[in-house]
């Protein structure tokens, strides 16, 4: 089944909404948060004992891109986040939840520290952790015990009870790294000093072991990672090393783990097309879906690219005044659009050899300005667009 998608209609039914200002000030503050990686192999710590730094909007788009469930049509996600621009502060330099936050129950709390948590866990596999593509696992799990023998299935989840009374022994993420190993994440994020997610980093470890992917190699180091994120509130005191902290957990791979089949293909598309619907833009994700490769011509594309005053192409996704998400240029057009010619390889193939040449742009166009570009060649930015 082909879906077509004219580029001029990328934004049918989208109504871009105009930022107020005091969000767009807000969500560009920077604040930091300390790093410890824990069970790590010798010699394979990465950012052990350091303290990085993250702007507000990239958390929030990503605490939302990473929330959003893969089959979840809705463009609304990354701009109800938005809606949190005023729920963290940055105090001494760091990241802490506002000092109202002493107030909100419990419930309030876990739901906001799970997509912060979530959101933390992106910036760190995409910024230090070689990861490119992200993808959900429940959809690629829930089809592997679809498919296998029910006696095996049931073995799995009750008699030997890992996934717990409810199934919820399941990592949330399968990734790829730039090797095109997998890697099996979980994320988690509580209120509290780093000690809190302690529990949640055990469940952690016995989820990502849980599954083993079958078809793409598991990363020889680093291949299983638990990411614990911990925000303290503002106004606490707070001793030292016990502030705002994200914890990188590398634990052993289970010898029984539950076989998952998936490709690197699998895997990408799925990443993509949880972009796509983050932004809203269900017709291009079903296309990936069902089509297994862009359908889109060439010329349409470029017709519909976005060049921003810093001389940086991109296809537009989504605009919030001089906010855009969208996709750099080269990376849309091997992924959107049909091979000119047969035999140019697979799709992956040619977004990974588009995404290969992201470096020298971004660093070409992108040093001292408000602009982030992913690794998966993903845009957010704050430049102001040519008219």
């Amino acid at each position: 089944m082909a879906v077509y998608v004219h580029p001029w209609n990328l934004g049918f039914g989208l109504i871009p909404p105009t930022m107020p200002y005091e969000v767009v000030m807000a969500t560009m503050q920077v604040g930091s948060f300390s790093v410890t990686e824990e069970s790590f192999p010798a010699g394979a710590n990465v950012v052990h004992g350091t303290t990085q730094t993250i702007i507000l909007r990239d958390l929030l788009f990503l605490a939302g891109l990473m929330g959003t469930p893969a089959k979840q049509n809705t463009y609304a996600a990354w701009g109800n986040l938005l809606s949190h621009y005023s729920d963290l502060v940055v105090d001494k330099g760091e990241w802490r939840l506002c000092p109202e936050a002493d107030g909100w129950d419990s419930t309030a709390k876990g739901q906001l520290m799970y997509r912060l948590g979530m959101g933390m866990a992106g910036w760190m596999l995409w910024q230090h952790y070689g990861i490119i593509h992200i993808a959900d696992a429940e959809p690629f799990i829930g089809q592997a015990l679809a498919t296998c023998d029910p006696a095996f299935a049931g073995a799995w989840l009750k008699s030997q009870k890992k996934y717990g009374k409810k199934g919820g022994y399941k990592p949330d993420l399968f990734c790829l790294n730039g090797q095109g190993q997998a890697v099996i994440v979980e994320p988690k994020g509580r209120e509290g000093s780093p000690g809190v997610v302690k529990g949640d980093k055990e469940k952690g470890k016995k989820q990502v072991a849980n599954v083993s992917p079958q078809g793409v190699p598991l990363a020889p180091t680093l291949g299983n990672l638990v990411v614990a994120t911990t925000f303290r509130i503002s106004g606490h005191t707070v001793r030292s090393g016990k502030g705002s902290q994200v914890a990188v957990v590398d634990p052993e791979e289970a010898l029984d783990a539950l076989p998952v089949p998936m490709s690197v293909e699998d895997i990408m598309l799925a990443s993509y097309a949880k972009v796509l619907r983050h932004v809203g833009q269900e017709q291009l994700a079903l296309m990936l879906e069902l089509s297994g490769e862009g359908l889109l011509d060439g010329d349409d594309i470029r017709e519909a690219l976005d060049v921003d005053t810093l001389g940086l192409a991109q296809l537009p996704l989504a605009v919030v005044g001089d906010t855009v998400i969208g996709i750099e240029a080269g990376v849309a057009l091997a992924l959107l659009t049909a091979p000119v010619e047969p035999g140019n390889g697979s799709v992956y193939q040619r977004v990974q050899s588009a995404i290969e040449f992201l470096p020298s742009v971004t660093d070409r166009v992108l040093r001292n300005a408000r602009r982030t570009v992913l690794p998966n060649g993903v845009v957010i930015g704050s430049v102001p667009r040519r008219g």
